[in-house]
């Protein structure tokens, strides 16, 4: 790997420095993928070579540091600058959302009363329907609110797994409730 300036994502505005990763020992990769385990000494050769991958890439993490660290305050700069003109746009938009909707409200709310005019004197007055808009789409959506937790259903109530996961990691395999099996999943950390 050398040294040499990267156009990010194929977009010419944008352009990193690799760091110069040559002193690297990139050999323990393809020892690592060669070694098969047979016996006691390969088992330990892994763990030498788990501490090797361990200390390379903490020093690839060192190495990449200043330059992940410049282009992280490049974006969050121009990321804040993004937002700021937007948020502009955004309360204009949220300005016009709440009128066309007020707007709305009013409309079908005159509709209603006209209804019930047309039904108390057999007379049908005139209503106007709304405009189509281009470029406004107006959405309904239903939502709820629970009165009493007591009377719903079994089917919709859900398990909280959050909660039970923190059970099981503090109590392990002592952990015993109706309708959950506790199993154990091992993995591997490696110690630098």
């Amino acid at each position: 790997m050398t040294n040499s300036d990267l156009i990010v994502n194929n977009n010419p505005y944008v352009t990193a420095t690799r760091p110069d990763m040559s002193s690297l020992n990139f050999d323990v990769i393809e020892k690592s993928m060669a070694l098969e385990i047979l016996d006691q000494k390969h088992y330990e050769l892994a763990d030498d070579l788990q501490g090797m991958i361990a200390s390379i890439k903490k020093t690839i993490e060192e190495k990449y540091l200043p330059f992940v660290d410049a282009a992280n305050k490049a974006h969050k700069g121009l990321t804040k600058a993004r937002r700021e003109d937007l948020e502009k746009f955004d309360a204009a938009r949220k300005n016009l959302d709440e009128k066309m909707l007020e707007f709305r409200k009013t409309f079908h709310e005159r509709q209603e009363q006209n209804r019930a005019i047309k039904n108390n004197d057999g007379i049908a007055p005139i209503v106007k329907s709304l405009p189509k808009t281009e470029h406004t789409l107006f959405k309904s959506k239903w939502v709820f609110d629970v009165e009493d937790i007591k009377k719903i259903p079994r089917e919709y109530l859900i398990v909280d797994e959050t909660k039970i996961q923190k059970l099981i990691n503090a109590q392990g395999e002592g952990f015993k409730c109706p309708g959950i099996k506790v199993s154990r999943i091992e993995s591997t950390a490696v110690r630098s």
